[in-house]
């Protein structure tokens, strides 16, 4: 596979694609003024397929790699994984035990490599994930002794409402409690300069059954609304590391330790592959992005850091919360 560039050339990327296009425009020689002349139909650009692999360890905590590659037809996961890196594998080379030297269990403990798809934990093996343009394929080592269930991150923000899960990609829409009107608009305009087409912008209060149940969601709510409680009664299902009660919300390690604790101010950003679809929470079809806080202020906080133009991502974590304005990685890290 072709290394296009690592994560922060953006750039040069740019200024090559300038070259590039030049030189396809087919202009003749003998232009007057400077014009471009096509001899009959201009030529139509297409864009090579490229995707985004990452590979990190506790949670995205630490980054080993992260690039933007060029994308071959019928790529698999596994396949782009080891064009990228040096992978040692078992179970027929389908399994995953270590990354550039890094894997194993001390001691016998829960610790292994994860792949997200889109920010979805996929549900089949890389060895059978055929990669599509514009995928973001993220490898993670971490503790899964306290959380084994993590459906989603919130790097399926933008990704999974665009891009889909294999090819599949389910209607979106931002759900929103009346004083946070605003922000969802904001929100449901980020997704649509990110390419997800038409997003639906529609009051909490509003959501009808079907809507919940097939749609990839953004809901913008604070932790009264009656969505948000539905989410956090099943968060051990779900697979989160925050809870929200009582305007409290505490944050926990990924081996299950509180952490943290705030009572005002604070955000969350948690996702999770759809709790209402009746598929299941590992159907990998759609997923809820919570947008949530301690209070107003909070929820405003999160929405804020979901306003990001169409070159910038979330990071790889598994949730956020936003303190003073700055993202801190869910799980909570000790030490």
């Amino acid at each position: 596979m072709t290394v296009l560039r690592h994560r922060g050339q953006g750039p040069a990327l740019a200024a090559l694609c300038g070259v590039l296009l030049c030189c396809v425009a087919g202009c003749a020689p003998d232009a007057p003024d400077g014009e471009a002349v096509y001899e009959g139909t201009p030529p139509a650009v297409s864009t090579p397929a490229q995707m985004r692999v990452v590979a990190t360890t506790g949670f995205g905590a630490n980054v080993l790699f992260d690039a933007v590659v060029a994308l071959d037809e019928d790529t698999t996961a596994m396949a782009m994984l080891a064009s990228l890196a040096e992978v040692e594998t078992s179970y027929g080379d389908c399994f995953v035990d270590a990354v550039n030297g890094v894997g194993g269990a001390p001691h016998g403990g829960k610790v292994d490599w994860f792949y997200c798809m889109n920010g979805i934990m996929a549900d089949s093996g890389a060895c059978d994930y055929v990669l599509r343009d514009g995928d973001v394929e993220w490898w993670d080592f971490h503790d899964w002794s306290f959380r084994r269930n993590v459906s989603a991150t919130i790097a399926c923000f933008p990704s999974i409402f665009v891009n889909g899960y294999e090819g599949q990609t389910r209607p979106s829409l931002v759900a929103f409690e009346q004083p946070f009107a605003s922000d969802a608009e904001r929100i449901a305009q980020t997704l649509r300069d990110a390419g997800s087409g038409d997003v639906k912008v529609t009051p909490v209060s509003g959501l009808t059954s079907g809507e919940k149940e097939h749609s990839n969601i953004v809901l913008v709510a604070t932790a009264v609304a009656e969505p948000v409680q539905e989410i956090y009664a099943l968060w051990d299902k779900l697979g989160l590391f925050t809870q929200l009660e009582d305007g409290e919300l505490h944050v926990f390690s990924a081996a299950g330790e509180e952490v943290a604790r705030f009572t005002e101010g604070a955000g969350v950003l948690e996702a999770m592959q759809n709790p209402w679809n009746p598929s299941g929470t590992g159907a990998c079809e759609n997923v809820v992005l919570l947008v949530s806080g301690c209070d107003m202020d909070g929820v405003r906080a999160a929405a804020d850091a979901l306003i990001i133009d169409a070159t910038e991502s979330l990071p790889l974590w598994c949730g956020a919360v936003i303190v003073d304005g700055a993202l801190q990685s869910v799980p909570g890290m000790t030490g």
